[in-house]
């Protein structure tokens, strides 16, 4: 199983910057603009640091892909655990016959 690791076109400079905040943080600041920004204006953005600027889209695809690779982990820490159960059984029936 592969786990999709495309990333979305975010200048690099931004994305650091958003890596920096953290999700929470840029979940904060993309519920800020939904409040108070019509997000349907183009170059609607918020400042990040340094002089920087992201975009509504830009935050949003930022967390997007979080979010596909923590699920991504969960799905494999979920097959680990399955096939850790598996050995666990069969290590038990073996032992009993």
């Amino acid at each position: 199983m592969v786990c999709n690791s495309k990333k979305p076109i975010i200048d690099p400079r931004i994305r650091a910057k958003l890596e920096e905040h953290g999700v929470d943080a840029v979940r904060s600041k993309l519920a800020h603009m939904m409040g108070v920004t019509r997000l349907d204006v183009d170059g609607a953005s918020e400042p990040v640091g340094d002089g920087l600027w992201a975009t509504h889209q830009q935050m949003q695809e930022w967390l997007k892909e979080k979010s596909a690779r923590e699920f991504c982990w969960v799905r494999v820490g979920v097959i680990a655990a399955i096939i850790a159960a598996l050995f666990a059984f069969l290590g038990v029936v073996l032992s009993i016959h």
